[in-house]
């Protein structure tokens, strides 16, 4: 009875105590994996998976040693599908030839994670064999062996994306045309990914058409910079207004607008949006922001 009592009272005191942020974001990782088993249609998996993922990134920024992945991390909250290339860039230019044991797995990991979240499974799959190769901690093995359960849903996913199938289709044509077509590609891209925008149920489509554009114009602008800098920092611009991208993307647009014989046509128009765009605090707040995780 005595036993009973004291273990009562046991529990009651641990219920009180408050859990760390480690203790609540793998609560959160267990109530979304038994959320993915309750559910069948691939695309409602996969957005469980994506916070997942998130939340993955998260607690290996709190858990890791090294500045590194912290500065990663940092990169990706301030806008989490905006800034997964940068992430990726900033880690891949780190010389890991340096680095410890214990750094190289919290790096290698960390871009495995940014490389599931840009949807390139297999990228992601060999970057954790590279990661086992350097390193010998037992933990690695069974993160690699949960991604691989987690890989083949993502796969199923991938095929049967109707999303997937039409942008394959219609945006990564511009990898393959000749650079003189491309404007005309921008365009219609433009105009799909704004009418996509226009629908809540389609408007991450509406954010995937529309960061195509934005590489376009960045080609565009760098084969020719006079005749397509007005047009890149227009894309710039509408990608913060209109899609909520991250605000870094104003930086790029106020850098080439400093270089006085670059966008002389509406320069004057387009330094007026920069300016309010600056000034707009919903940008840095808007629900729709961080709404995916």
């Amino acid at each position: 009875m005595f036993k009973n009592i004291f273990s009562f009272f046991s529990k009651k005191e641990e219920e009180k105590k408050e859990l760390s942020p480690i203790d609540i974001i793998n609560s959160e990782i267990k109530k979304h994996q038994q959320n993915i088993k309750q559910k069948s249609n691939l695309e409602d998996k996969y957005f469980v998976y994506k916070k997942i993922n998130y939340l993955l990134m998260r607690k290996k920024a709190l858990l890791g040693k090294s500045s590194y992945i912290k500065r990663a991390f940092a990169l990706v909250e301030d806008g989490f599908e905006d800034n997964l290339y940068e992430a990726l860039l900033y880690l891949n230019s780190i010389d890991s030839s340096k680095l410890s044991k214990e750094y190289i797995y919290e790096i290698y990991t960390f871009k495995a994670l940014i490389h599931e979240a840009l949807e390139d499974f297999s990228e992601a799959a060999k970057t954790y064999k590279e990661a086992i190769k350097l390193t010998n901690y037992p933990e690695l093995l069974e993160e690699f062996k949960e991604y691989l359960q987690r890989y083949q849903e993502l796969l199923k996913w991938q095929e049967n994306s109707k999303e997937k199938i039409i942008l394959d289709d219609l945006y990564t044509l511009h990898e393959k045309i000749d650079i003189e077509d491309l404007p005309k590609s921008a365009i219609s891209l433009e105009n799909i990914a704004i009418y996509y925008a226009k629908s809540p149920k389609s408007r991450n489509l509406g954010k995937r058409y529309f960061k195509e554009v934005l590489k376009i114009y960045k080609k565009l602008y760098e084969y020719k910079p006079k005749e397509f800098s007005c047009a890149y920092i227009k894309a710039l611009l509408d990608g913060v207004e209109l899609f909520m991208f991250t605000p870094l993307l104003l930086k790029e647009a106020q850098k080439i607008l400093e270089k006085p014989h670059l966008c002389l046509a509406n320069r004057v128009y387009l330094l007026e949006r920069l300016k309010n765009l600056k000034e707009k605090n919903f940008i840095k707040k808007s629900k729709y922001y961080k709404s995916d995780f």
